[in-house]
């Protein structure tokens, strides 16, 4: 029963968030740059469509829907410069962090491995 009861309660939300229409959003999206580069060296990137918008004065703001991702990446008019940031879920404020001493990735793999072995 208590098994169930478990399940409804994670299963559910889940189906209802699958059924809801994705809404039109106009995301307002702050760079925290830590990296040595100016922050019109960064842009955001959608998924999908790659959707491109690009930073001033370290924020930038797009129209997306409720259910796309989006991504720090390198401003396409740099093309000596890389950079792929994580993708997240869309919301109205966002913050992205541009890190160009470690990457999101390998901190994350660090992170897996460091609780897993502790």
């Amino acid at each position: 029963m208590l098994m169930v009861l478990a399940l409804v309660t994670i299963i559910v939300p889940i189906i209802l968030d699958s059924l809801k229409k994705p809404t039109l959003i106009v995301a307002t999206i702050k760079l925290n740059n830590l990296c040595s580069v100016h922050d019109d060296t960064f842009m955001v990137v959608t998924r999908p469509y790659n959707r491109k918008s690009y930073f001033s004065n370290g924020v930038t703001r797009i129209k997306v829907m409720s259910d796309w991702k989006v991504r720090l990446a390198a401003n396409d008019k740099y093309s000596q410069f890389r950079y792929d940031g994580d993708e997240v879920d869309v919301k109205k404020n966002i913050e992205l962090t541009a890190d160009c001493g470690t990457s999101p990735r390998l901190k994350s793999i660090f992170g897996a491995f460091n609780k897993q072995f502790n």
